[in-house]
């Protein structure tokens, strides 16, 4: 005995299976996104530290280096979204080694908001060499709410932070 085919059971299945599937594509983009950006705040911090490091280099230069390197979308959190700038010298270096903490005078350190404009300005080299300057950059990611605003008064769907920190750190040696 033969069986009936029932045409609208794939159609079925098929409506079971795409919001789920689209749930998963659209979570797979926002994660993307997230390493990207901090990709390139990983790259835009190494490449400030480095530009940075260099005798005739200018604070403008290191800025332009990080603002080619970076590309962020814009700040969620201005209080928090910043870049900070620490220069040392070579007495500090040697503290440091030993488990000390660095004297004063030996250590510098500016704070800019993002994103960085001309405006900023790194701390004096105290030494010609034997130092070192670090880029600790600070950034919120905001994730792309996918039913947040629509269902916000329904029922909390946050199963998420909406909001990530991302920090990321570079340092290289003055030159």
């Amino acid at each position: 005995m033969r069986r009936r085919a029932r045409p609208a059971q794939a159609l079925v299945e098929f409506a079971l299976a795409v919001p789920l599937l689209l749930l998963v594509l659209l979570a797979l983009i926002d994660f993307s996104r997230l390493l990207f950006t901090y990709v390139s705040l990983a790259d835009g911090a190494r490449e400030m530290a480095r530009v940075g490091a260099l005798a005739r280099n200018s604070s403008a230069s290191a800025v332009a280096a990080f603002n080619d390197y970076t590309l962020i979308a814009g700040s969620v959190n201005p209080a928090t979204d910043q870049v900070v700038v620490t220069v040392a010298d070579q007495s500090c270096v040697v503290n440091q080694r030993q488990g000390l903490g660095c004297a004063a005078g030996s250590l510098s350190s500016t704070t800019c908001s993002l994103p960085l404009q001309p405006s900023c300005v790194f701390p004096a080299r105290l030494s010609a060499g034997g130092g070192y300057i670090q880029v600790d950059v600070t950034y919120s990611f905001a994730f792309n709410p996918l039913f947040q605003n629509q269902l916000a008064n329904v029922t909390d769907v946050s199963f998420m932070r909406p909001v990530v920190t991302l920090t990321t750190s570079a340092r290289a040696n003055l030159e």
